[in-house]
């Protein structure tokens, strides 16, 4: 008895440190050289004068604990391919880029060619760099929609929202 309630304790400590240790606050790359966990003020002055960006802001009026969810979109060129990239910034850090675009065929062998992973069909998934999740799928009227995520801040989002949302 007693060493099947040590196991339990020991499985219970080691699940707990690995849940931990997976969500790493270190950035990962997401895309075009945007890392996660980047503010909204570095990403503007990466963005310089690309044209007007929209930004819309989400806010919990309780306050605590804080939950701000801040968009940002606008035309973005894309190794060689033009479309509408939107970035969603969690608390004032970076946690997605979506990038749409009606040339994915094309930005799927540009991709290729300069070596970096692609998952093999639209609607899978692949992890890249240190933790991003990154996939595309096709949407209405041959849109083509890349998404890169971190993980580690999308389940802090998740979180917040099952807990308070």
């Amino acid at each position: 008895m007693i060493a099947r309630n040590g196991l339990l304790l020991l499985s219970t400590v080691l699940s707990l440190w690995f849940a931990t240790a997976c969500r790493s606050t270190k950035p990962t790359q997401l895309c075009d050289g945007f890392q996660s966990y980047e503010s909204p003020q570095s990403v503007r002055s990466q963005l310089g004068a690309l044209g007007v960006w929209k930004e819309k802001l989400q806010e919990d009026p309780r306050g605590s604990p804080p939950y701000r969810l801040l968009t940002m979109s606008g035309p973005f060129t894309l190794s060689g391919v033009d479309g509408e990239l939107l970035l969603i910034f969690y608390n004032d850090r970076l946690m997605e880029c979506y990038f749409t675009t009606g040339d994915g065929p094309r930005l799927i062998s540009a991709f290729r060619e300069l070596h970096h992973e692609v998952p093999r069909d639209a609607g899978a998934e692949i992890t890249i760099d240190r933790r991003t999740k990154f996939r595309y799928i096709v949407i209405a009227n041959g849109l083509y929609r890349f998404v890169w995520t971190d993980p580690s801040l999308e389940g802090e989002h998740t979180d917040w929202m099952k807990r308070y949302g």
